[in-house]
């Protein structure tokens, strides 16, 4: 795995790239550093749902030592990290235009999700990180799901591991920094221009309760922005469903 501005530890199986993040830190260890993995048995996505690694995908986390005041916005690592996924995509010639952002952390690709993200922050005795876990559909799609899902490979492009990895990690590195120098305007206006059903009808679901409306932007952290009738409801934590469904 040589050729990387930064360190990577690889594994062929594992149970969870977050995992690994999680015992380098415990260890010692803040980063900068790749864990990334040929195979997951654990993997985890948002709100403990299990993330499938399929043979040719991609899973990864990066390991980042960040000051506290870096923690303010914590959707920033978030957004930067589903824009670096589009952007490490089209670097490795993934056709244009197909690839979106869904609110909070999925990467959509002609509607169907093809990438997930999950950021965890990790604190101990002074030291603070940001373990940025991404899990991309390279070469296939997890079968038997309750949602559309996609593989880049369906755009007849096929783009290996290592080679996604090179292009992320530039990427990736990029929109960290930036978040970090203080830009998280610079980043929620990066994502809104990649956003999927942005200024059009989305459903969104707080446990049982689903709230229908449009989504016309960000709050002041993040958060989403839907009117309803005229009335602004900032939504923090829900499931999305662009259209309306």
């Amino acid at each position: 795995m040589a050729g990387h501005p930064t360190p990577v530890q690889h594994a062929a199986r594992t149970a969870s790239t977050n995992e690994d993040a999680r015992s380098a830190f415990d260890a010692g260890d803040s980063g900068p550093i790749w864990l990334t993995a040929e195979q997951q048995t654990g993997g985890v996505g948002r709100r403990g749902r299990a993330w499938w690694t399929g043979k040719g995908n991609f899973a990864g986390t990066l390991l980042w030592p960040v000051e506290r005041n870096s923690l303010r916005y914590p959707a920033g690592f978030s957004f930067g990290a589903g824009l670096a996924v589009i952007e490490a995509l089209a670097a490795c010639d993934a056709p244009s235009g197909h690839h979106s952002l869904k609110w909070p952390n999925d990467v959509l690709q002609d509607g169907a999700k093809v990438a997930g993200i999950l950021c965890e922050f990790l604190t101990a005795k002074g030291r603070q990180c940001v373990a940025i876990g991404i899990g991309v559909n390279l070469q296939a799609a997890p079968p038997d799901m309750p949602y559309d899902v996609a593989a880049v490979s369906d755009l007849g492009v096929t783009v290996p591991s290592e080679t996604f990895l090179k292009a992320l990690d530039e990427r990736l590195t990029t929109r960290v920094q930036q978040l970090v120098s203080g830009d998280f305007a610079g980043i929620c206006a990066d994502w809104w221009n990649h956003a999927a059903g942005r200024m059009g009808p989305v459903t969104v679901r707080q446990g049982d309760e689903p709230r229908h409306g449009n989504f016309v932007g960000l709050g002041p952290n993040g958060e989403l922005l839907l009117d309803q009738s005229g009335k602004i409801v900032t939504i923090s934590a829900a499931d999305v469903f662009i259209g309306g469904n």
